[in-house]
């Protein structure tokens, strides 16, 4: 094996599918301009989420005001156990299309990228929009493993370019 090929079982891009009977974070998508909505709905069926947001000014032409905006529009983030009844209820709940995931299987999000992110809005890290993504645009995807032979964690040490379909 040269000293560019990664081993399957030496990447660690995220946790892969939910665990049972643990308390995790997922990302759910929701209907357009529903995520405050939905928050409010989640909290009070004492389901634990999150919406990020950003504050941005603004304009029109007779005033500007500060608003404050989903970090990522369409989405918010729950904390549950996915085997629990709560699963069907954040489903159930109005404005919420469904859980981020691949191949039907919901997908956890790191408790470190939750926090990353917490840390960010917290420290007022200036932020700005990406533009969307296009059907056929390339893409490029650090891949992280995981370096057992020291304690230092995670590095980044190849990436991979994609187009999207």
């Amino acid at each position: 094996m040269s000293g560019g090929q990664l081993r399957q079982r030496d990447v660690d891009i995220f946790d892969a599918g939910p665990q049972l009977g643990t308390l995790q974070w997922f990302a759910i998508t929701t209907r357009s301009r529903h995520e405050k909505m939905v928050v409010e709905q989640l909290d009070r069926q004492r389901i634990e989420s999150f919406l990020p947001l950003v504050k941005q000014i603004h304009k029109w032409s007779d005033r500007q005001k500060e608003v404050e905006l989903p970090l990522f529009s369409g989405y918010t983030f729950v904390r549950l156990i996915f085997g629990s009844p709560d699963r069907l209820r954040v489903l159930k709940t109005y404005g919420v299309a469904g859980f981020v995931g691949m191949g039907g299987m919901a997908t956890a999000v790191p408790e470190a990228q939750i926090e990353n992110v917490k840390t960010l809005l917290a420290n007022q890290i200036p932020m700005r929009d990406h533009p969307f993504l296009q059907i056929g645009q390339r893409v490029r995807i650090p891949l992280t493993v995981r370096n057992r032979s020291c304690g230092s964690g995670n590095q980044s040490v190849a990436s991979q370019a994609f187009a999207l379909k």
